[in-house]
């Protein structure tokens, strides 16, 4: 959620594989009162520039690295981050996306406002979005130890709101490079099932290539390897889906155009 934890998991067994990794935390909030873990990052969920994503690796200078060889790696928000990267900026070599989203969704947290309020922005202009519908009190729920799901005000906002998802739609077919999509239709914090197979079926009306795969019992855990701590039936799929997404790299890295873009 912003912080450097997800990169800290992921980032080492992408290491050993030889990739030079840039965990790259975009917003982080002060929860519950708290420390914010850094303080100079946005502490709102809310029109996140998406141009920081090619800027963080423009900034880059070492010999070591080739920064026009780069693949794009992100889950959950992060995904939703990395197919507009990959959308707007171009310049990758690869775009995975684990439980990823389809369009661009409403933003929160200090200084937002319910409804009028983007998640990202590009080059100093919100996006279009999707609005949730009852987020807040799925919110309240949640912290007075409810059972609720938050794949409810994701479903229920968009379709309240079926006027808005076209316009807020990621255009995943710009991306002009092979994409790697992991869902889960068992995912209670949003359907990364659904919204992978939408942006798989976008690009291949577009002709572009797609390595998509959705599991029936997999839930929004399905990012890193089969090694980390997790349910039994996310470990079951990451210990294919992890090599699938190693190969899946590799193959990216040395096609012909991979530095060319």
């Amino acid at each position: 959620e912003g912080g450097d934890g997800a990169a800290r998991k992921d980032g080492p067994p992408l290491a050993i594989q030889g990739y030079a990794v840039l965990g790259l935390p975009y917003y982080s909030p002060a929860y519950w009162g708290g420390e914010a873990q850094f303080p100079d990052l946005p502490r709102a969920f809310a029109n996140l520039p998406v141009d920081y994503v090619a800027a963080a690796v423009a900034a880059i200078d070492d010999p070591m690295i080739d920064t026009t060889r780069v693949a794009l790696v992100g889950v959950s928000k992060g995904a939703e981050l990395a197919l507009l990267s990959g959308s707007l900026s171009g310049g990758v070599c690869a775009v995975a996306a684990i439980v990823p989203s389809d369009v661009v969704w409403e933003g929160w947290g200090p200084g937002s406002v319910t409804g009028e309020t983007a998640g990202f922005s590009w080059r100093g202009e919100p996006l279009a979005f999707v609005p949730y519908e009852g987020m807040g009190a799925t919110i309240a729920a949640l912290s007075r130890g409810e059972s609720v799901s938050l794949r409810t005000p994701h479903d229920d906002g968009r379709a309240a709101n079926p006027e808005t998802v076209e316009a807020a739609r990621i255009r995943v077919e710009d991306i002009n490079a092979p994409v790697f999509l992991l869902g889960g239709d068992a995912d209670t914090t949003w359907d990364s099932g659904g919204m992978a197979r939408n942006i798989a079926a976008t690009r291949a009306a577009a002709g572009r290539e797609t390595d998509l795969r959705v599991y029936e019992n997999g839930t929004h855990g399905l990012s890193g390897s089969a090694y980390k701590a997790t349910q039994r039936a996310n470990a079951m799929i990451t210990r294919e889906t992890w090599p699938a997404l190693l190969s899946f790299l590799e193959r990216s890295f040395e096609a012909p155009a991979c530095g060319n873009g």
